[in-house]
């Protein structure tokens, strides 16, 4: 299983700058990193290690990735998912993991993950538009979740969005 590294940007402390690895009690090395980006912003990136990802090649990644961050112009931040502008980007939580992206707004998560199987007779026959994206939808919801699946077809193949709603998409994109 590959180790979720989260990256959030936070307002600037003016404390904790560098990377650091400590134990937990269960053994996994927690590696956390930081970096202050301009006077009011600064990076921070934590990720736990696995079977997969020691606690020296996380250290490795973070450091690379704290390091290579930097405000390139002060302008507004956009962000786009396939097609669809993520709204307040820089109030949106982003992890990844081998095959799953998640964002995170904080009052509403959504998964992003390739989908290899075909749309057709999956049962999607309604569809809406946020922005040029078109999404299918049908009446599927995961019991245990609450979670809705939303396709969205392109040049990159089938991409399934998991979530509770279509509200909460054009609460997130715009």
């Amino acid at each position: 299983m590959a180790s979720v590294i989260n990256v959030s940007i936070k307002e600037n402390s003016g404390t904790g700058y560098g990377v650091g690895r400590f134990t937990t009690e269960d053994g996994s090395e927690v590696v956390t990193g930081r970096k202050k980006l301009d006077e009011t912003h600064c990076i921070q990136a934590t990720a736990v290690s696995n079977e997969e990802y020691s606690g020296e090649r996380l250290q490795t990644i973070i450091e690379n990735l704290i390091n290579s961050a930097e405000i390139v112009d002060s302008a507004k931040v956009t962000m786009n998912i396939l097609g669809m502008n993520v709204k307040n980007p820089e109030s949106v939580s982003v992890r990844m993991t081998k095959d799953i992206l998640e964002l995170d707004n904080g009052q509403v998560n959504v998964y992003v993950s390739p989908y290899n199987k075909s749309l057709t007779g999956a049962g999607l026959d309604e569809s809406f538009k946020i922005g040029e994206t078109s999404l299918k939808y049908g009446n599927l919801k995961d019991s245990a979740t609450g979670y809705m699946p939303f396709m969205v077809n392109g040049d990159y193949g089938n991409v399934k969005i998991s979530a509770v709603s279509s509200d909460d998409l054009n609460s997130l994109f715009g």
